[in-house]
């Protein structure tokens, strides 16, 4: 019976290539960090209310650009494709909402309908109704292109998927600049609720529509607070939803290995569609609170936040959903800063900026060093702790048997001997295919198979990032 050796990720005592370079990379970025914080420390000591209203400024564009990079993480996370039609989703959804309100006037259904409710519940009602609805035809939209351009391709070379990326999002820009679809000029964003302002001086006040907040006070709207909201609540269900749900568990499955997914019974197409599904939905919604925010769309608008967004994401380390929205917030300030103390218009090269700095010194993003920790047998990933539970007589020699296209519920094969739950056999010796035939996954790695696809301890899997 062929066997497969499981040779070691890193061979003990071996020197990464570049990492003088890299160490001399990192010495830089350090130095170049430190005179950032001084710089920033003088601004703050000099006009600290500046400095705070700013930060507000970078933290509501930062959680914007956070429901746009969730999407790119998420879908490189399962498929490996930087799918730069993202940002132009995130503009149809703001054009989905504008004309919802304009020509619609969705937003105000539930006083046409129920004409004794309440103004506030009618705003909230309405407002909610026009982002589900630019969700709704995102996803539906993310899902045509994944069927009708990407699903074809999936067995090509990864350029070939992001030349037809590229070419989708050029199609929805200049598409949507027709005049017959949306518009090729700047439009007007009318907000489906009022802004409402308030100053903070001497305690928190609202500022009314007939004056402007006293000088050298600090103002936030409701327009910064729903964005926070929104933002961290999509962050926490998106936590919960790949590490706590059975369409996460498989979603962590196909992100490591779709072949072994395939056989543990997995829909491996279906899964991805959802990836799709999931990340336009932001993106959708993205789109509708950046439009609230800064009131003016046109069709090219998807292409500058998309970017930032995945610069983001390359910051906080792609395919992780956690760095992802760091990355994001660390970009918001940086921007904002930008903006705020040296032009507006360096703002666009700061972010690229970070890019080089990011792709020079740290490629893999700055929350990759647990993983790769983990990786590596020096940190605590699920792999580890599950080899922990359950000890294998010999590491060297330990292997997975699937005998049987089983799914991920729990189940045994009767008198396959020894049988972990999940229907994951458990054996010291084996081999990967069907009983009598050649290996046919040899790109499974044990470790990790079991930690993701095993029943019971697959909710705890590697950092929940895509990335496994």
């Amino acid at each position: 019976m062929p066997q497969l050796s499981v040779p070691p990720l890193v061979p003990q005592g071996a020197r990464r290539p570049g990492s003088r370079l890299a160490w001399i990379g990192q010495a830089f970025l350090g130095i170049l960090s430190l005179i950032t914080v001084v710089i920033l420390a003088k601004n703050l000591i000099r006009d600290p209310k500046l400095f705070i209203q700013i930060i507000l400024s970078g933290l509501q564009l930062g959680f914007v650009y956070a429901l746009i990079a969730l999407g790119y993480t998420m879908v490189y996370g399962i498929v490996k494709l930087i799918n730069f039609a993202h940002g132009d989703i995130f503009m149809v959804g703001a054009f989905v909402s504008f004309y919802a309100v304009t020509r619609f006037q969705l937003h105000v259904w539930p006083a046409a309908v129920f004409p004794g409710l309440p103004y506030a519940l009618v705003v909230i009602i309405g407002s909610i109704t026009v982002m589900l609805l630019s969700m709704v035809v995102c996803i539906v939209l993310a899902i045509t292109i994944e069927r009708v351009a990407y699903k074809p391709l999936r067995d090509a070379p990864r350029i070939a998927a992001l030349i037809t990326a590229i070419g989708v999002s050029f199609f929805l820009e200049f598409f949507g600049a027709l005049s017959f679809v949306f518009s090729p000029r700047f439009i007007p964003y009318q907000r489906p609720f009022d802004v409402v302002t308030w100053y903070i001086k001497d305690g928190i006040h609202l500022v009314s529509s007939a004056q402007a907040p006293p000088d050298g006070s600090i103002t936030f709207s409701n327009i910064f607070l729903i964005i926070a909201f929104a933002s961290v609540l999509t962050q926490v269900l998106l936590q919960f939803l790949v590490r706590r749900t059975k369409i996460g568990k498989a979603m962590r499955a196909v992100s490591f290995d779709k072949s072994a997914a395939r056989v543990m019974g997995i829909n491996v197409d279906q899964v991805i569609s959802f990836t799709f599904a999931v990340g336009a939905g932001f993106a959708g919604l993205g789109g509708v609170l950046y439009a609230i925010a800064y009131s003016s769309i046109w069709s090219q608008l998807g292409i500058l936040p998309g970017l930032k967004a995945f610069v983001a994401a390359v910051l906080g380390g792609i395919g992780s959903i956690p760095g992802a929205f760091v990355g994001a917030l660390i970009m918001g300030q940086a921007e904002a800063l930008t903006m705020g103390y040296i032009s507006t218009p360096m703002r666009d090269a700061v972010a690229f900026t970070i890019l080089i700095l990011v792709l020079l010194v740290r490629p893999t993003g700055a929350t990759d060093g647990h993983l790769r920790r983990a990786r590596e047998g020096k940190g605590i990933g699920a792999a580890d702790g599950y080899q922990s539970r359950h000890p294998p007589q010999d590491r060297s020699d330990h292997r997975l048997d699937l005998r049987s296209p089983v799914g991920l519920g729990p189940g045994r094969l009767p008198g396959q001997g020894d049988q972990r739950p999940g229907g994951i056999r458990h054996r010291p010796v084996g081999h990967f295919g069907p009983p009598g035939g050649e290996p046919a996954l040899e790109r499974l790695r044990h470790r990790a198979a079991l930690s993701v696809l095993h029943d019971g301890h697959g909710g705890s899997g590697p950092e929940l990032d895509l990335r496994l």
